[in-house]
């Protein structure tokens, strides 16, 4: 499959591998919710060596797919958070929505795969992370973030049925960072 043929490529490459190229495989492999070693090997090998020299926006990726993906990244978290609070105010709306929903991910730990949630036992890491996310959502709390919503054919034909079956329902609200279509 060419993901793995990807990772493969990157693993052997890995000295190559720039804080960009890291950045954008991880969050890929988080749109994609590719849970394979790839990951883990970019978390341990070429984050750590790369990751001062990540841009703002690579930072909020890094930090969105960590907490998307099912990896022990909790230390590399909080640096990364740590790095992008006093630039907050520079971040665009994408970014900010996607450290909002890191922000939950965090408060809300059990919302966490495994590793990741079990990385967050480390009451240093879980600490400094709260602080690089208070710091950001303290700098962004007035950004709106406009989420126009798209009904589905789908969610159209649900939603007549819910109505022919009297189900009690609300349609595209808010749910923490996300709206979902009931």
């Amino acid at each position: 499959d060419s993901v793995s043929a990807i990772g493969r490529a990157l693993r052997q490459k890995s000295s190559e591998v720039s804080a960009s190229a890291a950045a954008g495989s991880l969050y890929a492999l988080a749109l994609l919710d590719v849970t394979d070693e790839t990951g883990v090997f970019l978390v341990a090998k070429v984050l750590p060596r790369c990751l001062g020299q990540s841009s703002n926006q690579e930072l909020v990726n890094i930090a969105f797919a960590l907490v998307v993906l099912d990896l022990p990244g909790g230390e590399l978290l909080s640096f990364a958070l740590e790095r992008l609070a006093p630039q907050a105010e520079s971040l665009d709306t994408v970014g900010v929505h996607a450290l909002r929903i890191v922000a939950h991910a965090v408060k809300y730990p059990e919302a966490l795969r495994p590793r990741m949630r079990q990385s967050f036992e480390d009451v240093e890491v879980k600490r400094r992370c709260v602080k690089g996310l208070q710091q950001v959502l303290l700098k962004t709390h007035r950004m709106v973030i406009q989420c126009p919503t798209m009904s589905s054919k789908l969610q159209k034909a649900l939603e007549r049925y819910f109505q022919e079956l009297q189900v009690p329902h609300l349609h595209e609200q808010a749910v923490g960072p996300y709206v979902p279509d009931f």
